[in-house]
């Protein structure tokens, strides 16, 4: 066990405790930390994540001093800088500490498994983390649960399994639980993206409720973004998925007409821009390379899922929902065409792709698809360069990764992925491009 920060041993500052330091989790540690009322920390923060080997490397990242998310947000970097040095913060891989905390946030990730017949949601992790909240936790603290799940996994599943291990304990008291989806958006306005944004979150009872609301009007700036109640904790889960699987459906929309823009020689940016005006379309979405992420290729899913696995329901199956998701996945291979379309032959042909991870000005390659669309090339044959200013490892392709475009020999033509500002600088005059060929997935 480690030692224990001075800060839990003095205990003059609520103690909020962060379940799971990935990319939602560690900026939500960071922003809670960072909340400072005339110099001087609202919370002490610690964040827990698994004891394995990608959990120690962030644990001891962040106690080094390092942030183990590559970010172009200035205010994030700065952030933590501010929190190391003010020493209100403390990561560990040890559920010990969770009993010092009188709010537990956890964002433990769901991962979907597929077999030949269904899609399911593999709650293994996350039962684990609700387990280890009942074991630990202090009788009268909150649990607030952010990752996005299916509804009704919060009274079906988390509820019972902390109350159970609770009563383990002897503790029979009211628990105190809320659900509030994270809204975490990777990018230059990573921090912005949590403390002014807006908040939709449900109690399990009405202190729950009370609690969850006094809690983060002291990180959101809730004045210009006010939280939204929402009657129960199902409700409020439904909330997150709707939201996803709409402008999942919304791109896959997108996409048909990008094939019809294509084909008939028209500027569709220009078309939607035009649309866009009107108020009541402004958020009709821009044509892509493909949907990638770990929320848009999930979320859309999580209704049929929560109506199959969890309430039982067997004749309920989404089809418009399903039917997005199958064209968004197939996004990608519609560029492939396109690009063999003006090759004439893909075989042999070299191919630079800009930008592999799955969102602007953001390292995430999680289901990106700049990895499917070069899966996708070199099976017909090409031979790919990948760069990215911000990725560092891409996985199973990394020995297709550049680091520098000045490494970049002779190529046949350049794909633009991801829209990152670096890109909007890069002369694309300057690379030596045999075909002249420059398919812009992004309106870069």
């Amino acid at each position: 066990m480690e030692v224990i920060p001075n800060f839990i041993k003095k205990k003059d500052k609520p103690i909020i405790c962060i379940q799971g330091l990935g990319f939602v989790g560690t900026a939500m540690m960071i922003a809670i930390a960072s909340r400072f009322l005339k110099n001087k920390n609202l919370f002490n923060v610690i964040g827990i994540d698994l004891d394995n080997s990608r959990g120690k490397k962030i644990v001891n990242d962040l106690n080094s001093g390092n942030l183990p998310i590559n970010t172009t947000d200035k205010d994030l970097k700065n952030s933590f800088k501010k929190i190391f040095n003010k020493k209100n913060f403390f990561a560990t891989t040890d559920n010990f500490y969770i009993k010092y905390a009188d709010i537990i946030i956890s964002d433990v990730n769901l991962d979907l498994k597929k077999n030949k017949k269904n899609i399911y949601v593999d709650f293994t992790n996350f039962k684990s983390a609700m387990k280890n909240i009942g074991k630990n936790m202090k009788k009268d603290a909150l649990v607030i649960v952010e990752t996005t799940i299916p509804p009704g996994t919060s009274e079906k599943i988390a509820i019972p399994i902390i109350k159970k291990e609770r009563k383990k304990r002897g503790i029979t008291s009211e628990l105190s639980f809320a659900f509030s989806y994270e809204r975490v958006m990777p990018g230059n306005k990573y921090l912005d993206s949590i403390i002014n944004f807006w908040r939709v979150y449900s109690g399990y009872n009405k202190k729950s409720a009370t609690l969850c609301s006094n809690f983060f009007k002291k990180i959101i700036n809730t004045k210009k973004y006010p939280l939204t109640k929402l009657s129960s904790l199902t409700s409020c889960e439904t909330s997150k998925i709707l939201e996803n699987s709409y402008r999942a459906i919304n791109i896959a929309f997108i996409d048909e007409w990008s094939r019809f823009a294509e084909n008939v020689g028209i500027d569709l940016y220009e078309v939607i821009d035009a649309i866009k005006i009107r108020p009541t379309h402004s958020n009709i979405r821009y044509p892509g390379l493909g949907v990638g992420g770990y929320c848009l290729t999930k979320d859309p899913l999580f209704g049929l899922i929560s109506a199959k696995q969890i309430h039982k329901m067997k004749y309920l199956n989404f089809p418009l929902t399903m039917h997005s998701v199958h064209i968004n996945n197939d996004m990608p291979i519609a560029s492939v065409n396109l690009l063999k379309k003006h090759l004439k032959s893909l075989n042999n042909k070299k191919i630079l792709i800009l930008g592999l991870s799955y969102q602007t000005d953001t390292d995430d390659t999680r289901h990106s698809p700049s990895t499917d669309f070069a899966k996708k090339l070199i099976s017909k044959g090409a031979i790919i360069y990948g760069h990215d200013p911000l990725v560092i490892t891409w996985g199973e392709f990394e020995k297709y990764r550049v680091q520098s475009l000045k490494e970049i020999p002779q190529i046949d033509a350049v794909v633009l992925a991801v829209n990152h500002d670096e890109y909007k600088k890069v002369d694309l005059t300057k690379l030596d491009i045999r075909s002249k060929i420059i398919l812009d997935t992004r309106n870069v």
